[in-house]
């Protein structure tokens, strides 16, 4: 879930999805599971590094995968 709280950096779009980027919501054992992430840095002037860890359920709830990644911090603002 996406929150409106004022955080510096937003997550703005996060879905799982086709390798093309449209949404998908449901996986075939064996299949490749895609995520879209999209986040917006509202703080002007200040880079901010993106930390994000995701997990993957089956239908049962039961834990099949995890995904983390970091963004670091960008050198250079536009």
């Amino acid at each position: 879930m996406i929150t409106t709280r004022n955080w510096a950096v937003n997550f703005t779009q996060l879905y799982t999805c086709n390798s093309n980027g449209v949404p998908k919501y449901s996986f075939q054992p064996g299949e490749a599971a895609w995520v879209y992430v999209k986040w917006e840095n509202f703080d002007q002037g200040v880079a901010h590094p993106v930390e994000a860890c995701i997990a993957f359920y089956d239908a049962n709830s039961v834990p099949v995968g995890i995904w983390d990644f970091s963004s670091g911090v960008p050198q250079t603002l536009l």
